[in-house]
C-alpha cells in the first residue's frame, strides 16, 4: 500500500535537503585520514600485491575482515582513483543507500506521516552518528547503509532477481561488518502465523537461510586463507563475562542510543514526566546513585572529544537517566498501542537482541549506526509535534558544528605535518607517534624504497631520527617543525616534529 503522497513542495525540499548534505560530504572526501581510516586503503594495497603473507599483515593493525579493503580494490578496477579516496566515496554513497531505504520503508509502513518528509531527511542525515561516520573511509557506515537498503528491497519487492541480488549484497555487507546481519530479521514482519506453511513463509525462510549460508561461506573462506573466522586471534573484543560490566555496558549502550534519538520525541518525554512525576523522581535518584557508585566509563561509548568537557559522574548520570527514559518511553508507547505495526514490533525485538548481544563485546557507539535510521523513522512517524521536530533538527545541527570543526582541524593539522615530512623526504626516518593512529598509511606506503612497510618493529622504532607528538618536547631546541592547532576547542593540540 502506498502510504506517502508527497506534494511537489515536499518532494523538492526533501531532495534538496538530501543533496545539500550529500554534496557537503563529497567536498570532504579529500580530508586526511583520522581515527584508524588509514588501514583500509593499505588493505587494498596489500591485496594488490597478491602476496598472501603480506596480506596477512593487515590483521596486525586491525580487527576487521578484509571485506571493505577488497571492495575498495575491486572498485578501483572501474574507478581509477587512490584507494583512500575510493574508501571515502564508498562511505558517502552510503547516504544515497539510506535515502532510498527510507523511501522504501515509508512505502511499506501502513500509515501516513503527519509531518513533511524533508524533516525526516534532516533528522536522519544530521544525526551526529550518521553525519560524522559517513565522513570516514571505514566499513561501519557503508555496511550498515547497504543492509538498510537491501532489507527494505527484500520486503518491498518480491521478484526472484531482486531477491537473490539483495541476498548477495547483504552477505557481502555482513562479511564487512558481521553484527549488521541481524537487521535481516526485519523481513519476518511478513511472517504468516496463522498459516505457517504458506508460500510467503517459505520465501522468508529461504531468504534467511541462503543469506546465512553465503555469509558463513565467506567467513569460512576467510578462515581458510587467514586462520580465523570473524576476529583475528591477536584482538580480544570479548572478555570474560562479569555481570556488573555487562549491566554497565547494556545501560551505556541504551543510554547513548537514546541520547542520539531523544531530541525527536522530547514532547513525549515531557508529557510522561508531567503524568508520572513520582516515577521520574525515582529514575533521577536511582540514576544519581548508580552513576556515583556502580557505573563506570566503558570502551568508546562517549561524545568524542566533547566528553573531555564533561564531569565523569555527570556523563555517567546522563547515560543512566537516558536509559530509564528510553525504557519508560517504549513501555508508554506500547501501552497506548501507538505503534501497532508488525514492522515496528519486529524492529524493537531486533534492537533488544542486538543491544543484549553487543553488551558482551568491546563497546563503541559506531555499532549503533544500524539502529539510527529506523529508530528515527519510528519516532518521526508517531510524533505529531512539528515544533519538537524543528528543535531536534536544530539540536543535531548545533551538535555537528564542534564535531565537524574538530574533525576538520585535526585532519588539516595532520596534513600539514605529512606534507612537511614528504617535502623534506624524512618520513621513513620518523617515528609516527601521534600520527600512528590516524595516518599510518603514509608511513607504510610512502617510504623511500616504494615498498609497503608492514613490520611494526620498523614502523614504530623509537630510535628513529625524528619523532612526532602532540606534546611539546622538553628541549625546544630539538623541534624542527610545529603545526599549530587551528581547532578552537583544542588550542593546545599542536603537533611537533623533533629530533630524538
Amino acid at each position: 500500500m502506498e502510504i506517502i503522497s508527497l506534494n511537489r513542495r515536499d518532494q523538492i525540499f526533501s531532495i534538496v535537503s538530501f543533496l545539500i548534505i550529500l554534496i557537503f560530504h563529497f567536498f570532504c572526501i579529500e580530508f586526511y585520514p583520522v581515527n584508524d581510516e588509514f588501514i583500509f586503503p593499505v588493505g587494498a594495497k596489500l591485496i594488490e600485491s597478491k602476496d598472501i603473507n603480506l596480506i596477512k599483515s593487515f590483521f596486525d593493525f586491525n580487527a576487521n575482515t578484509l571485506g571493505f579493503s577488497t571492495l575498495i580494490f575491486l572498485v578501483s578496477k572501474i574507478i581509477h582513483l587512490e584507494y583512500y579516496l575510493l574508501g571515502k566515496i564508498l562511505s558517502v554513497t552510503g547516504l544515497i543507500f539510506i535515502f532510498f531505504g527510507i523511501i522504501n520503508f515509508l512505502k511499506i509502513i501502513s500509515f501516513k506521516p503527519k509531518i513533511e518528509l524533508y524533516y525526516l531527511i534532516l533528522l536522519i542525515f544530521l544525526n551526529p552518528l550518521i553525519f560524522n561516520f559517513s565522513l570516514r573511509a571505514t566499513p561501519d557506515f557503508f555496511s550498515m547503509s547497504v543492509i538498510f537498503l537491501s532489507v527494505s528491497m527484500l520486503i518491498r519487492f518480491k521478484n526472484k532477481f531482486s531477491t537473490f541480488f539483495n541476498i548477495l549484497i547483504i552477505s557481502m555487507a555482513t562479511f564487512i561488518k558481521p553484527f549488521n546481519f541481524i537487521f535481516i530479521l526485519l523481513i519476518f514482519k511478513d511472517l504468516n502465523y496463522s498459516y505457517l506453511y504458506s508460500k510467503n513463509n517459505f520465501r522468508l525462510i529461504y531468504i534467511f537461510i541462503l543469506t546465512l549460508f553465503i555469509s558463513a561461506s565467506l567467513f569460512l573462506f576467510n578462515y581458510y586463507l587467514f586462520n580465523f573466522l570473524i576476529i583475528p586471534e591477536n584482538f580480544e573484543l570479548a572478555k570474560d563475562f562479569e555481570i556488573l560490566s555487562y549491566c554497565v555496558q547494556l545501560i551505556s549502550y541504551v543510554g547513548i542510543l537514546n541520547i542520539f534519538i531523544s531530541p525527536i520525541y522530547l514532547n513525549l518525554i515531557l508529557s510522561n514526566i508531567k503524568k508520572n512525576m513520582v516515577r521520574y523522581m525515582f529514575y533521577l535518584i536511582t540514576s544519581l546513585f548508580l552513576s556515583y557508585f556502580l557505573m563506570f566509563r566503558v570502551g568508546e561509548i562517549d561524545f568524542g572529544f566533547l566528553t573531555e568537557y564533561l564531569n565523569i559522574n555527570f556523563y555517567l548520570f546522563l547515560l543512566t537517566m537516558s536509559f530509564f527514559v528510553f525504557v519508560d518511553t517504549i513501555f508508554s508507547i506500547y501501552k497506548k498501542n501507538i505503534a501497532n505495526n508488525k514492522l515496528f514490533i519486529n524492529y524493537f525485538l531486533i534492537l533488544i537482541i542486538l543491544l543484549i548481544f553487543l553488551s558482551n563485546f568491546h563497546p563503541t557507539q559506531r555499532y549503533l549506526l544500524i539502529l539510527i535510521p529506523f529508530s528515527t523513522l519510528f519516532f518521526y512517524l508517531i510524533n505529531q509535534s512539528k515544533i519538537t521536530i524543528l528543535i531536534a533538527v536544530f539540536i543535531y545541527f548545533l551538535a555537528n558544528i564542534p564535531l565537524f570543526i574538530n574533525h576538520y582541524s585535526t585532519q588539516k593539522n595532520i596534513g600539514i605535518v605529512l606534507n612537511f615530512l614528504m617535502k623534506e623526504k624524512i618520513i621513513s626516518q620518523t617515528y609516527p607517534g601521534f600520527l600512528g593512529q590516524h595516518s599510518l598509511n603514509y608511513f607504510m606506503i610512502n617510504n623511500e624504497n616504494s615498498k609497503i612497510e608492514v613490520n611494526k618493529n620498523i614502523l614504530f622504532n623509537k630510535n628513529k631520527k625524528f619523532n612526532i607528538s602532540d606534546l611539546k618536547p622538553f628541549d625546544a631546541k630539538d623541534i624542527i617543525f610545529v603545526s599549530k592547532s587551528q581547532n578552537i576547542f583544542k588550542r593546545n593540540k599542536n603537533i611537533y616534529i623533533y629530533k630524538n
